[in-house]
Parts: structure tokens; C-alpha cells; sequence
């Protein structure tokens, strides 16, 4: 999307239809979203018109509710940014992956999340802590003998 085209779709609303309102253009992109939904299902070969109503309904909902061409980029910027920082989980039975949220989050000694694993090398034993909903982030160890991510707040 560039600014012409957000333009361009939101000045053909305005002059299409008499009311533009946030909510009623989001229940209808509900609708369209469905729409996709049966598109891709019955492998129809116009799909990508299915999916350019949502995004058309969605340039409008955002400037109804008062938000222009960069407020929107700079909004999915500073959104990707957040997700790009986040834990995902697992698909739910829907397939849907939603980011960890951090109430959910539980590492500590007693935590099936946290990973312990002994090395053994010619000086000793390494024991490495690893939580297994973050494995890049490292697990310090607390008193008395708790641990936890880094990443996550101490609970």
C-alpha cells in the first residue's frame, strides 16, 4: 500500500457512501474475512479479490476512526517491532499461533518450561539452564535456588 492508493480508496468511500463509520466497516470486514475463508477453501482463482475487499474495508475503518496513511505505517512499524521481540507459542487446534503472554509465563525451579541439562567435561560437570519458551535468553539462577528468564518479570 503507498499513500496514493489509501488515498484513492478512502476519498471512493467518502464519495460512494453517505456514512463511513469504524464499526459497521469492521463487521463487514468480518463478513469479507469469511469470504476469504470460502475462497481459499474452494480453491477459487479470484482469491486475491476476496483478500483486497478486507484490506479496502480496513484502509477505511482506519481513517474513519481518524488515523491517516502514516499513522498507519508508522503504527505497523512500531507493531512489528513488538512482535519481532515476543514468544510464540504452539498452533491451537485452529492452527492459529498467538504470542506468549507474559502472566502466562512461569520459569522457575518447579517449571515444566525450564530445561536442565548436564555436560560433562574434563574439569566437572556444566549444568546449563535453558527455558524452552525462550532458549536464546539465558536463565540466571536466584536464591534460594529458583530460577529465572531473564526476559520474563520475576514472579
Amino acid at each position: 500500500m503507498n499513500k496514493q492508493l489509501f488515498t484513492d480508496v478512502t476519498d471512493w468511500q467518502e464519495a460512494t457512501f453517505k456514512e463511513i463509520k469504524t464499526m459497521p466497516l469492521l463487521r463487514h470486514l468480518g463478513q469479507e474475512t469469511e469470504e476469504v475463508i470460502v475462497s481459499i477453501l474452494m480453491n477459487d482463482t479470484d482469491k486475491r479479490l476476496e483478500f483486497a475487499d478486507c484490506f479496502i474495508l480496513l484502509m477505511g475503518a482506519a481513517k474513519a476512526d481518524g488515523m491517516s496513511y502514516e499513522d498507519i505505517c508508522s503504527a505497523i512499524k512500531e507493531k512489528l517491532e513488538i512482535n519481532k521481540k515476543r514468544t510464540w507459542g504452539e498452533p491451537d487446534s485452529n492452527g492459529v499461533i498467538n504470542h506468549v503472554k507474559e502472566e502466562e509465563v512461569m520459569c522457575c525451579a518447579n517449571c515444566s518450561k525450564l530445561n536442565i541439562t548436564n555436560t560433562n567435561v574434563w574439569w566437572g560437570t556444566i549444568i546449563d539452564f535453558k527455558c524452552t519458551l525462550n532458549p536464546t535468553h539465558p536463565v540466571s539462577i536466584g536464591e534460594p535456588k529458583t530460577y529465572s528468564c531473564t526476559n520474563f518479570k520475576s514472579r
